[in-house]
């Protein structure tokens, strides 16, 4: 139903499709999202400790946590083209190098915190195949359009 020129109310399958998508994120990236998020509160404090001299052994999960933040503005660039297609976002380009810089803070929270493998496919997992079906929903904007 059309309200006005850019206002519109989900209506029918399509409302669903868009919940489903959300919810799909939610679960996908919860435990991921909350990690980062650590990391950002944590940020500061680590830098603030490696500036009096406490070392640099903090700066792999600093570069994971600028990292990381590419990686989700990137998949919220998708995620927003994927529900309004008449969106302007960045260059596909510009999106595969955030998506991959997300997949660089992946592997070096894996490589640094060494967890095991099952936890670490248990908890990253998620968020790699939500990213791979989102890319899969938009492949025309980013695989044709580069």
């Amino acid at each position: 139903m059309q309200l006005g020129p850019h206002i519109t109310l989900l209506t029918g399958n399509d409302m669903w499709i868009r919940f489903i998508v959300v919810v799909e994120l939610v679960i996908g990236f919860g435990i991921a999202f909350y990690m980062w998020v650590l990391g950002l509160i944590a940020f500061p404090f680590t830098l603030i400790a490696m500036f009096s001299g406490a070392g640099i052994e903090a700066l792999p999960l600093m570069i994971a946590v600028v990292f990381g933040g590419f990686g989700l503005w990137g998949l919220m660039q998708l995620v927003i083209k994927l529900f309004d297609p008449k969106f302007g976002m960045a260059k596909p380009k510009l999106i595969w190098l955030y998506l991959v810089l997300g997949l660089i803070a992946f592997v070096i929270v894996i490589g640094y915190v060494k967890i095991n493998l099952v936890y670490s496919f248990a908890i990253f997992g998620p968020p790699l195949l939500v990213t791979s079906h989102l890319v899969y929903l938009k492949r025309d904007v980013l695989l044709y359009a580069s």
